[in-house]
């Protein structure tokens, strides 16, 4: 008689180690043992094993999805409260979920660094939910399933947080859609393995000569966008590295530490089968929040999520976002990694050499990988910069010829003037361009012109800035000049931003300068009018209100993110305009 067909049979670049099978086996018969890379797989007992083919049915490899097929709701979000940003990677989401179901005589599960091992706990107190905040950059042993299903068939409240594959893995284990389970996931790049984790605390302990018991995986120490790993010793820092620096980060970020299924996961794709998705909102802007405190994304993706969700919005700052706007910066939402060709490799040598050396060497290219990423960086530039070139060429010719005055200087709050200046295709002839100057600052600088040309560029750092809490922009330079300050927020650096600045400020026609204001940022009614009556001879106003005859209307410019010429176009003539502009 055929034996049914058990786990042993699935393919092992499939297995994602999510505990299903080991919760499942009703006499006990699997155990989760490590291979020799470190990740742990189903190991069956045959002298205990009664072939009731459990494991491979329950197994989410084998199993249906249980997913909701309608296009989820997003949302771009950051926490008001500063010390739960602070404890969080990203915007603070998680926690107040959480709190909520406790708040509700609820239990969470969730991952938590335990003798410096990830493991799945179960918290039940609100002064206990730190440890399961911040991510975990290792697979975390989770084998509760069990005691979810008891709490879940008890009545309680059950909040679960897991990578997508133990979601898929608890959903199959249920095998029914509890009412009072909320699914949390989020949006996985795959997982490294414990056991180079091991070694690399190991490695630390040894240089550094002391034991770690505390490991942040993502430390905000040098802010959001360029998180850190910080370990500590009884409070006590004893190293805190930037992603860019750190071995162990760039080794799980170039995928060559994390577990083979990661580079073949069909889980962490859309529709999710997690009530809600959290993740990072990269290269994404949140009005009236600060960028380097973390920004996330969560992505409503069933009724229950909805309900959920409902209950926590009002300790955010929150925007609707497009799963797009997610994509651009956070492409795993729909999609799995690629494995690195040298994880083969590394996981060789894992015993037999320095694990800094090892994965130094597996992150490092080879010299015809350089030259071919090189070569492709570089005809990638010329042909960024070629287009550039041609639009620039075509902008001249198609919007030249509507141009009679080509002759004036426009001093702008934003960027306004700049985009003027390249859409005709002219010189800068301001040093206003690429730049912010904001409320007060602005109607100083420009009753005063000359006399806040004629001072020195002081640059001071990113965060001393007074609006810089107000800019939800990666950090970029910032100079004081006297008592005003300049955001230089499309400058790489404080020595291209001076240049420009001072190069620009030379070419000024002073016989012909356009002054421009919109009423966004930090400008008010009142800094409005105060700037509608200072005596300039060419004023242009654009505001939701009539300041001045200089004004004009645009309903939602003061609601208005980013770039606000498409905007100011449907109203405004800016061609017919600068040709009547006289000396």
């Amino acid at each position: 008689m055929k034996k049914v067909k058990t786990v042993s049979e699935i393919n092992r670049k499939y297995c994602t180690g999510c505990s299903a099978c080991y919760s499942a086996c009703p006499v006990n018969a699997i155990e989760l043992t490590p291979d020799e890379e470190g990740f742990k797989f189903p190991q069956i007992n045959m002298s205990k094993c009664i072939d009731c083919g459990m494991c491979y049915k329950v197994c989410p490899i084998n199993s249906e999805k249980n997913e909701y097929n309608d296009v989820p709701k997003a949302y771009a979000m950051q926490n008001l409260d500063d010390n739960i940003l602070l404890n969080s990677s990203s915007g603070g989401i998680f926690y107040e979920l959480a709190k909520q179901t406790l708040l509700e005589n609820g239990v969470v599960y969730g991952c938590a660094m335990i003798d410096n091992v990830a493991t799945h706990i179960k918290v039940d107190d609100i002064e206990n939910l730190i440890p399961l905040l911040g991510s975990k950059y290792v697979q975390s042993d989770v084998r509760c399933f069990r005691e979810v299903k008891e709490d879940l068939t008890n009545g309680l409240k059950v909040l679960f947080s897991g990578t997508p594959c133990h979601i898929a893995g608890l959903k199959s284990y249920l095998k029914k859609d509890f009412e009072n389970l909320l699914c949390v996931d989020f949006i996985c790049h795959g997982v490294p393995s414990p056991k180079v984790l091991s070694k690399y605390i190991e490695h630390c302990e040894e240089k550094y000569n002391t034991d770690i018991n505390n490991i942040i995986f993502r430390s905000k120490k040098f802010g959001w966008s360029r998180f850190s790993m910080q370990i500590l010793t009884d409070g006590k820092e004893i190293l805190c590295e930037p992603r860019n620096e750190n071995i162990y980060l760039k080794a799980f970020l170039a995928n060559v530490s994390i577990r083979k299924s990661c580079g073949n996961c069909k889980f962490n794709v859309l529709p999710r089968q997690a009530d809600i998705t959290l993740g990072d909102f990269w290269q994404g802007k949140l009005k009236n929040a600060d960028a380097e405190r973390g920004i996330s994304i969560a992505v409503i993706n069933s009724p229950k999520g909805i309900l959920g969700f409902d209950k926590i919005q009002d300790k955010f700052i929150m925007n609707e976002v497009s799963i797009e706007d997610i994509k651009k910066g956070n492409p795993f939402i729909d999609g799995h990694c690629k494995l690195s060709k040298r994880r083969k490799q590394f996981f060789k040598n894992l015993n037999r050499e320095n694990i800094e050396i090892n994965m130094q060497k597996c992150i490092q290219p080879t010299l015809a990988e350089w030259i071919k990423e090189v070569a492709v960086y570089k005809l990638e530039k010329i042909e960024k910069k070629l287009k550039i070139m041609l639009l620039t060429y075509i902008n001249k010719i198609k919007n030249g010829f509507k141009l009679r005055n080509k002759d004036f200087t426009i001093i702008s709050n934003n960027c306004w003037g700049g985009l003027i200046s390249k859409k005709y295709g002219l010189p800068y002839r301001s040093p206003t361009c690429g730049l912010l100057i904001m409320g007060e600052d602005y109607i100083k600088f420009c009753s005063n012109l000359k006399y806040y040309l004629s001072q020195k560029l002081e640059f001071i750092n990113f965060s001393e800035g007074k609006y810089s809490g107000l800019i939800n922009h990666e950090p970029f330079p910032v100079a004081k000049l006297d008592d005003i300050e300049i955001y230089f927020m499309h400058y790489d650096t404080e020595e291209d931003a001076a240049k420009k600045w001072y190069r620009r400020a030379e070419r000024i026609n002073w016989n012909c300068i356009i002054y421009k204001i919109s009423e966004r940022n930090t400008f008010t009614p009142e800094m409005m009018q105060k700037f509608a009556e200072l005596p300039l001879k060419n004023k242009l106003i654009f505001a939701s209100k009539k300041y001045t005859d200089d004004t004009v209307i645009i309903d939602n410019i003061n609601t208005l993110v980013g770039d606000e010429t498409p905007e100011i176009e449907k109203y405004f003539d800016e061609s017919k305009y600068l040709n009547k502009i006289k000396d």
